[in-house]
């Protein structure tokens, strides 16, 4: 028997669901169980694919991030290295200023010069430094970002009823989200209570997000919802036990 077992954490359900190759109830696909089990079959896939595919997406942003933060430190460390070697041309110059100091005004005006110059040096590699210090600071923090909240993932608290339409909520702001993009709705208390459909508007600087919603699961209304994006729907045929045959959304 072969079987296949698909985590209660990847398809939103509320317990992990198995799909096997023989007759037994409930899970077996033989003895004409598919025509019962065939769609929660392939939801369980979509959902395993979107789940996959986004954090693929946050693992590559974070990779990103983290070459980011390791050239800002190579950089630190050239920086570094350039100060530690202003400060030694500023010794020498000011002990080349001691010993000319007796021979002539001149020079003492020069050594002076020099250590201007080796100051100016010294603050800078400073400076330099601290920029450096900054920029892997901000790569660290958006490397973590990415990988506990992906740039097309939210949450809003905005009550919502489950009905079709246009939909207005409030997510946060910054995120990858464009008309256009298909997009569910979930109840993060309860995953068979959703909406799904298209966005319509994103302002990534107030969060406010429009959603044309197409198809909804479950009734009334809900106030604690994550969002995230979505397989476009799409119609199939399916041919009933009494021979009756009907269109059904596959999502």
């Amino acid at each position: 028997m072969t079987q296949v077992t698909f985590p209660k954490e990847i398809t939103g359900r509320t317990a992990d669901t198995t799909y096997s190759d023989d007759n037994a109830p409930g899970t077996g696909m033989a003895d004409g169980g598919h025509q019962e089990l065939w769609m929660p079959l392939m939801q369980d896939v979509v959902a395993a694919t979107q789940y996959i595919a986004t954090y693929a997406t946050a693992i590559d942003t974070a990779d990103a991030n983290a070459a980011a933060a390791l050239l800002s430190e190579q950089h630190a460390a050239a920086s570094e290295s350039h100060a530690a070697a202003s400060a030694t041309q500023a010794a020498s110059s000011q002990n080349a200023a001691a010993t000319s100091a007796a021979a002539a005004l001149a020079s003492q005006n020069a050594a002076k010069t020099s250590e201007t110059n080796a100051a100016t040096s010294a603050s800078h590699a400073a400076a330099s430094e601290n920029n450096a210090a900054n920029s892997a600071a901000s790569a660290q923090t958006s490397a973590a970002t990415a990988i506990s909240a992906p740039g097309t993932q939210a949450t809003s608290t905005t009550t919502l009823t489950l009905a079709t339409g246009l939909q207005n909520l409030t997510v946060q702001t910054g995120k990858q989200l464009a008309i256009g993009m298909s997009v569910k709705i979930a109840d993060s208390a309860n995953g068979s209570r959703w909406l799904h459909g298209d966005i319509a508007d994103y302002n990534s600087s107030t969060g406010q997000l429009s959603v044309n919603i197409q198809t909804v699961r479950g009734a009334g209304a809900g106030s604690s919802w994550i969002v995230s994006l979505s397989a476009p729907g799409s119609l199939l045929p399916y041919t009933l036990a009494d021979g009756t045959t009907v269109t059904i959304a596959l999502w």
